[in-house]
């Protein structure tokens, strides 16, 4: 947690936040639920590299272009139901790449809320790529 004593510090911390989740090596977006459709502000590089896409073809849509035609996964619901009552998850989806490479990813998706006003104002979703382990299982 930040603390008011280390104020010049906790500006280059704020500052080098863009740096912490553009470098990380986990694939991370956020999304604002008070836009329409809950679209993607931002993607970290790790997200772009996973998923073969370009930062312009991920931000402005929802996260649902990830599933593809595979809409019948049961954690659906379970993202869907956690988002409607605000509320953290991880769940294991099936996701597909730009070419069309099946992902099995571990998901948690989790809100943020403004300290002060208690509003929601985005929701932070980390990816766990997975795959080579399901396919051992």
């Amino acid at each position: 947690m930040l603390r008011k004593e280390n104020a010049s510090s906790n500006v280059e911390f704020k500052d080098d936040l863009y740096e912490i989740l553009e470098q990380s090596i986990s694939p991370t977006i956020i999304t604002n639920p008070n836009e329409d459709d809950n679209h993607i502000i931002y993607a970290n590089n790790a997200f772009i590299e996973l998923f073969e896409y370009t930062f312009e073809e991920v931000v402005g849509h929802n996260c649902r272009f990830l599933h593809s035609d595979d809409t019948e996964q049961l954690a659906l619901d379970e993202v869907r139901d956690a988002i409607h009552e605000k509320k953290s998850i991880t769940v294991n989806l099936h996701n597909y790449t730009h070419s069309g490479a099946l992902i099995y990813n571990e998901v948690t998706i989790s809100p943020i809320f403004d300290k002060k006003s208690g509003k929601l104002k985005y929701y932070l979703g980390i990816y766990k790529d997975v795959t080579t382990t399901q396919r051992l299982m």
